[in-house]
């Protein structure tokens, strides 16, 4: 049977590095068919590696990590697997990464998740990002449907059309800046939920339709609303410390080998920003270094750097990061809060090193935040957190995240 392939364009151009990154920091879990490839293949020790080689969670297999490197990856940055069983004996994780894959029905979706090198240099090509299809063989996947918000479910096929018109918004609307585009389509999905809400799902795919079809229109309203919205120092203040402060606990002392620059611009750019919690956010001094550092690093690459992340937030949504474990509206708020760390992050790095912000601060900022807010599993505690301290599923917040720091005093 035929099902149609989607993936992003620039996709056939990815290529592996040899970085061996992918398998240093995090234990890989075993799918049970390449498992029993395994209790045949490596059953017993081998020279020059560590052993044991795996280890159980609740019944699943993982690769067994030594000094914070999977046990098969070898001096040369290759995997032992790889180079002397075959490509074949790789678990279903290793064979497919940095691919994302999502199968639904007749769809099969593919994109990339930029923990990997290789795949963040994509992001920099002056390329276009555009999502290509075929008809390829395959047996259908299991129909999926994804949250809206709350209980308000969509069908996947009902959620492409809404995709669509979302990334044709974003790459070829010209009329906005990125930043306005994206919490201009955080009102838009908003008030698509109000409808849907208010209407009831019996109505559900008309009113898809209808919002789809009257996309530029809506647009118009919600930018009105936006610009009445006007997000307070103290809010973004708050999101800021509240960001930085959660992104500290992902450097402990037992990860000594982790990117401790990183770490050291973190802690520098949150020392900046120290207030009196007790007595209340409030302009200060910090706030001023920040509202200086922002504009020294953040407004002299936007429009450059701004395409980088535009590109990183499409295939992320088109790849559905968020939107399958939580919802559309808070799945996309999400991703934008992500680009702001990103940004926090990289020009934070670049004051540790008394540089201009540099394409290397902005990859390796990427990496950070794939690894530890994609990723890690406390990913889950990190945005439950996030949730109850912004209100993370409301229109507001998105433009709270992307409002230029202002001083009142």
């Amino acid at each position: 049977m035929k099902i149609k392939k989607r993936y992003p364009s620039e996709l056939t151009n990815f290529r592996c590095n040899g970085c061996g990154e992918c398998c240093k920091a995090w234990s890989i879990n075993i799918d049970p068919i390449t498992f029993k490839k395994y209790e045949i293949r490596l059953s017993e020790k081998i020279e020059g590696l560590e052993y044991p080689f795996f280890f159980e969670v609740d019944g699943i297999q993982h690769f067994k990590l030594y000094d914070y490197s999977c046990v098969f990856l070898l001096k040369d940055k290759k995997c032992y697997i790889h180079k002397n069983l075959g490509s074949e004996y790789k678990c279903r994780t290793c064979a497919v990464y940095p691919k994302l894959e999502i199968l639904n029905g007749g769809f099969l979706d593919i994109s990339l998740t930029f923990s990997c090198s290789a795949a963040v240099e994509i992001l920099f090509s002056p390329k276009t990002f555009s999502i290509k299809s075929k008809l390829i063989n395959a047996a259908p996947g299991k129909k999926i449907k994804i949250k809206l918000l709350d209980d308000i479910e969509i069908d996947y096929d009902l959620y492409n059309s809404i995709e669509i018109k979302i990334i044709d918004f974003i790459c070829n609307n010209n009329a906005f800046s990125f930043e306005k585009k994206g919490y201009l389509i955080s009102f838009w999905l908003r008030s698509f939920y109000e409808k849907v809400k208010e209407s009831g799902l019996s109505k559900l795919s008309k009113l898809v339709k209808k919002s789809v079809a009257e996309f530029d229109e809506i647009l118009k309203y919600q930018e009105e609303l936006a610009e009445t919205i006007s997000a307070p120092p103290s809010a973004q203040f708050a999101f800021i410390i509240s960001i930085l402060n959660n992104s500290r606990v992902f450097y402990g002392a037992n990860r000594e080998k982790a990117k401790k620059d990183f770490f050291d611009a973190i802690s520098k750019l949150f020392d900046f920003l120290k207030i009196d919690l007790y007595g209340g956010y409030r302009p200060s001094v910090s706030v001023r270094i920040y509202k200086d550092l922002y504009e020294k690093y953040f407004f002299y690459s936007e429009r450059e750097y701004s395409e980088v992340l535009k590109k990183y937030l499409l295939y992320n949504f088109f790849g559905k990061r968020f939107m399958l474990n939580y919802d559309i509206i808070r799945g996309f708020n999400m991703q934008l809060t992500c680009i702001v760390i990103i940004r926090l992050i990289a020009f934070a790095s670049a004051e540790i090193n008394n540089s201009i912000l540099t394409s290397a601060h902005l990859a390796d900022s990427i990496r950070f935040i794939e690894r530890n807010f994609m990723h890690a599993n406390r990913i889950f505690t990190f945005w439950s957190g996030k949730e109850s301290e912004t209100s993370i599923n409301t229109a507001p917040f998105s433009k709270i995240i992307f409002e230029k720091p202002i001083l009142t005093h």
